[in-house]
């Protein structure tokens, strides 16, 4: 029994002695690895490609993205004091290099330096609801004229519009063509004197653009309307026909046809309604309706959307809709209008 107790007794004797010199000789705690630095980065966005000839630097338009060797993102504004570019405006270019530095990294962008065209705006032009503006040849003064609606504006009924001086200025589409600013709103000149998309005066009232109502013809529906049980009782398998008097004023007739002697025949005692111009809006795309209410029963919630050759057209002028109402049970109706070639008498 002691020849097999005495092998055990040394193993654990050995197993002591290896403890004790552990511990009085502990492993080194291993190194930690470095995090490796990542370059610093730069780079531009929202940067504007076009510039005026003699253009100054702070008006460099763009934006820097600055990655620090942290990782930390900065963004800078690329007329920060901080900032460096060469930028030269002083000879007209395509496709220049810009070079831009920052914190010791550089980026690049490309530009182009243009000669603004001449911009000379006379006259009075419609740019927006119920407004006109008023341009002077040489002169960037422009006088705004708010009017109440398209009856003191096409009637000139007193006391006039409001007016209110302005001044534009001349600066650069993004596409590098030259524009104004005005009233919070960007305009193309369209080299002519007068303003890209928009009409002047003389323009707005010339029946051949289509922005005005014909006060010489008949306007009158494409089709007859349905007889559903939705539809207002006025307008049931009617035509819809619709004369401008040269006050401004609208006069409408259900019909049953669209003949010569059927519209002659048309007189305003027999009319189903009547719409004033005071309730008619005009803008750059023309003069129009918006849920105006003319009649109770047979006009209400009207409104007039002109097509693409608005009242110059002879196949769909625009639409004329009156819609039913939301809390009554008024039923409404639908038409497309063209210009017929039937005189108004």
């Amino acid at each position: 029994m002691r020849k097999h107790i005495l092998p055990v007794l040394l193993v654990i004797a050995v197993l002591l002695v290896a403890a004790i010199s552990c511990k009085n000789n502990p492993s080194p705690t291993p190194t930690p690895t470095p995090t490796p630095t990542r370059p610093a980065t730069l780079s531009v966005y929202s940067f504007r490609n076009y510039y005026f000839l003699n253009a100054a630097k702070t008006d460099l338009v763009g934006t820097l993205v600055y990655t620090d060797t942290a990782g930390k993102v900065t963004t800078v504004d690329i007329k920060d004091a901080l900032v460096t570019t060469d930028f030269d405006t002083s000879k007209v270019v395509e496709g220049k290099v810009l070079k831009i530095s920052y914190q010791g990294i550089d980026t690049t962008a490309v530009y182009n330096v243009v000669k603004p065209q001449e911009v000379d705006i006379s006259g009075s032009f419609i740019l927006g609801k119920n407004v006109t503006y008023v341009f002077t040849s040489g002169s960037k003064n422009v006088i705004k004229e708010t009017w109440t609606d398209w009856s003191q504006f096409y009637n000139l009924t007193p006391p006039g519009p409001t007016e209110t001086p302005l001044t534009y200025s001349v600066s650069l589409s993004p596409s590098g063509r030259t524009t104004i600013r005005l009233d919070d709103w960007t305009y193309s000149p369209d080299g002519k004197g007068g303003l890209s998309s928009y009409p002047s005066e003389g323009q707005f009232f010339d029946y051949d653009a289509g922005y005005v109502p014909n006060t010489t013809y008949f306007y009158v529906s494409t089709t007859k309307e349905d007889n559903k049980s939705i539809t207002n009782v006025a307008a049931r398998g009617k035509y819809l026909v619709m004369k401008f008097n040269v006050d401004g004023e609208a006069f409408v007739w259900f019909t049953d046809d669209l003949n010569s002697a059927t519209l002659a025949g048309l007189t305003e005692i027999g009319k189903a309604y009547s719409i004033t111009a005071d309730k008619m809006i005009f803008d750059n795309s023309g003069v129009y309706l918006k849920n105006v209410t003319a009649n109770a029963e047979k006009g209400k919630n009207l409104s007039i959307y002109l097509n693409k050759d608005g009242y110059a057209s002879n196949e769909r002028a625009f639409s004329f809709v009156s819609s039913s109402g939301v809390d009554d049970d008024y039923k409404g109706y639908s038409y497309t209008m063209k210009l017929s070639d039937v005189l108004i008498p």
